[in-house]
């Protein structure tokens, strides 16, 4: 007797396509809808319209216009769909409701007016969209929880391609973030981070390709990160010890971040790895190669991970209780491994590389290449 699966399945497609509406339908029952959005049509309006679990589905094409998300399980889809930014900017959660709105996609918890207390949003995905190059964002989420950004990419224009701030439990996976002028991917200003950054790829970002900022817990892994001074940065801008802390940063791939920038501290350039004043973050399975530094520049200290206080960016915190172990490093100058500042309870372990600073923290690479 022939299987009756297939014809549930069809069953459920047909469902799913009679409860497809026009965007600004909603849905009388509760039941979760999704809203269609073509080019020429208001995206905007098909997420004001939709309630908690819907989802918002963009036709290819191009669409001009910023997006304020702030319903808790909205998902928007727009494989094929490409957002730019419109002549006039229009207001978002993200910033000030006086300021031009520079975010192309503004994911944000809303604050009560009479008590001043925000309250998340969450549950919001976004998947598959293209956002050109704004003035400084391509997506922001602020004040969101178990937001998930998956398969987009994200041009960043004077900031980021993608900025997670104050935010928790958070997940961006399968994307390609590039352009940024000081990161790719930003996680700021969230002790409870708990962020999961996995299989994306950072390409030609300036500073950073990943920049974590006085934020902790969290796993990245199984990156491809490139073309920026520093490729994954850890950095504490505030005086707590573990500021930035409890980490992994496990089987990327972190290559030629050779850009120049400029610090405090002289020029910037050629690191793979940058543990910045951090506790107890680990760096383990990596592949670090080609981290040289910008051709002319001369400098001193760099190479595939280097180990320092948190004086570069932020405050002077001290390394703490870190752990490297089973990298392969290569062609990383002037190091594959430097310690600038020795902290405390750091481990360096069982890595296949050829030059340290100081001696010795390098196990010979034998053997074929992986």
């Amino acid at each position: 007797m022939r299987s009756t699966r297939p014809l549930a399945r069809l069953a459920m497609i047909i469902i799913a396509i009679i409860a497809v509406t026009s965007p600004g339908a909603a849905s009388a029952t509760g039941a979760r809808r999704v809203h269609v959005v073509w080019p020429g049509q208001s995206v905007q309006a098909a997420i004001d319209a939709a309630a908690p679990g819907d989802t918002v589905v963009l036709r290819p094409g191009t669409y001009r216009e910023n997006l304020s998300i702030t319903t808790n399980g909205l998902t928007l889809v727009g494989f094929g769909a490409r957002l730019e930014a419109p002549a006039v900017p229009t207001p978002a959660g993200c910033v000030p409701a006086e300021q031009p709105n520079p975010v192309g996609v503004c994911v944000s918890g809303e604050t009560d007016a009479d008590t001043g207390q925000t309250v998340e949003v969450a549950d919001v995905t976004i998947r598959g969209l293209t956002v050109g190059r704004f003035p400084s964002t391509g997506i922001m989420v602020l004040h969101g929880r178990r937001t998930r950004i998956e398969r987009v990419d994200a041009t960043g224009g004077t900031a980021y391609g993608i900025l997670i701030l104050r935010s928790s439990d958070n997940t961006v996976t399968g994307s390609t973030l590039h352009g940024g002028q000081s990161a790719g991917l930003y996680i700021g200003e969230s002790p409870e981070a708990r962020s999961t950054v996995t299989g994306n790829r950072m390409y030609d970002n300036v500073t950073f390709g990943i920049y974590v900022r006085t934020a902790s817990y969290g796993i990245i892994t199984g990156n491809q990160v490139e073309g920026s001074c520093i490729g994954i940065g850890f950095i504490p801008t505030h005086p707590a010890e573990d500021a930035v802390a409890h980490w992994r940063v496990t089987a990327n791939r972190i290559t030629a971040n050779n850009r120049l920038c400029e610090s405090a501290s002289g020029p910037v350039t050629g690191i793979g790895v940058y543990l910045g004043g951090t506790k107890e973050i680990t760096v383990d399975h990596n592949r670090i190669e080609a981290n040289t530094g910008a051709p002319g520049t001369p400098h001193s200290w760099g190479g595939g991970i280097v180990v320092n206080d948190g004086s570069l960016y932020g405050f002077p915190n001290q390394p703490i209780d870190n752990q490297i172990r089973h990298n392969l490093l290569r062609d990383n100058l002037p190091y594959d491994i430097m310690v600038v500042v020795p902290g405390t309870g750091n481990t360096i372990t069982a890595n296949r590389c050829e030059a340290s600073s100081p001696p010795g923290l390098c196990r010979p690479r034998t053997g074929s290449r992986r």
